[in-house]
């Protein structure tokens, strides 16, 4: 096995480890009562007790 082979492994083990790590950790994150990130507007935040305000943004302006 060249140095080339071991480095390869090497490299190829920690994206393998960091992938299965963030895989983990969403399977996790939504599994738990925990809050989907840390915006207390986000509609899809369990503990957000207001609704998302929806503003309509036009190119022109409205016409009288």
């Amino acid at each position: 096995m060249g140095i080339q082979d071991i480095v390869v492994f090497i490299t190829v083990s920690l994206a393998a480890v960091w992938l299965t790590r963030r895989i983990y950790r969403v399977f996790r994150s939504t599994s738990v009562n925990a809050p989907i990130g840390t915006c207390d507007h986000c509609p899809k935040n369990r503990d957000t007790r207001s609704t998302a305000q929806i503003v309509e943004i036009n190119s022109f302006p409205p016409e009288d």
